[in-house]
């Protein structure tokens, strides 16, 4: 957070080994991040920045869009002051804003008292977004996420492509295999607590899960299909239990690909750009699919 780091931390992180920094600007206008609950205002965001970009060859800005009230106009006046920071650390996540359950904003967004932007907004402002970072170089790798060529994170690669990956602190997740099959570890979610079960049991984990085949499979799919790049027919088939060749030939997922939302190519698959717009309706299909296995 912009808010809980200075010069000297950052200096700090770098002799430590760290070799990448995100930074949770969310946005560069005050309102907004008074809306969002954040504890650091624009100005200290600008100087995060900068300060990261003198020490770090590799960082990201974090930010939000399709907040209550959003207007397409001041959506573009936010977006251009995103990009030039964005620009000076070469990577960009953008995320719009969802409204979880069991959160402050969503009592308020059941009462009325927060509106989102109409679906046709966020579709035309997801539009913007690659527009106006493909004319500045900052490419789309992954739905969100956009980078300059050689800037891209290894680490969320490494999820998307359905890597082993272990999550280390409170609240973390981990994939691992473990005889043939993948297993979901999750750590305590409070400090506290995850802290007396490593001091007391030598790690902090709070739940194992087995993944069934189906389960792994349509994980293959949530992560890959979200990269620009394509995803290989094997690594979806070393789970599934049938083939992505047999898989596509269904009704709902040959519908998809006719339509130009899906593209094949060489036993590899991807989202197209209009795709990706509708990626959780492809995925829904491709579960759909699955089920009947």
């Amino acid at each position: 957070n912009p808010s809980s780091i200075n010069k000297s931390k950052l200096k700090d992180f770098k002799l430590s080994g760290v070799n990448r920094i995100s930074l949770g600007v969310q946005s560069l206008n005050d309102k907004e991040l008074k809306f969002l609950g954040r504890d650091h205002s624009s100005e200290q965001a600008k100087t995060a920045i900068l300060e990261t970009a003198k020490l770090f060859n590799r960082a990201n800005l974090d930010a939000i869009y399709g907040l209550p009230n959003q207007t397409l106009d001041n959506f573009k006046e936010n977006l251009k002051l995103i990009f030039n920071y964005a620009n000076i650390l070469g990577h960009l996540s953008i995320y719009q804003l969802t409204i979880e359950k069991a959160t402050p904003f969503y009592k308020l967004f059941k009462n009325g008292k927060i509106i989102l932007p109409h679906n046709n907004n966020l579709a035309d402002m997801y539009e913007i977004i690659q527009e106006e970072t493909d004319k500045i170089n900052l490419s789309q790798y992954e739905i969100s996420n956009h980078s300059f060529s050689g800037h891209e994170s290894i680490h969320n690669l490494g999820y998307w492509r359905y890597n082993e990956y272990l999550g280390i602190g409170p609240g973390a997740h981990s994939r691992v295999s473990y005889d043939n099959a993948k297993r979901a570890l999750i750590q305590k979610k409070k400090p506290n607590n995850w802290l007396d079960s490593v001091l007391n049991n030598k790690n902090g984990i709070d739940e194992i899960n087995n993944l069934s085949n189906k389960e792994t499979a349509l994980e293959v799919l949530i992560t890959g299909l979200r990269l620009k790049e394509y995803l290989p027919y094997s690594r979806f088939d070393q789970f599934s239990p049938q083939p992505l060749k047999e898989i596509i030939k269904s009704p709902d997922i040959k519908d998809l690909i006719d339509n130009k939302y899906l593209e094949i190519s060489h036993s590899k698959i991807k989202t197209t750009k209009k795709g990706k717009m509708v990626l959780n309706t492809i995925l829904y299909k491709f579960e759909k699919v699955l089920s009947l296995f």
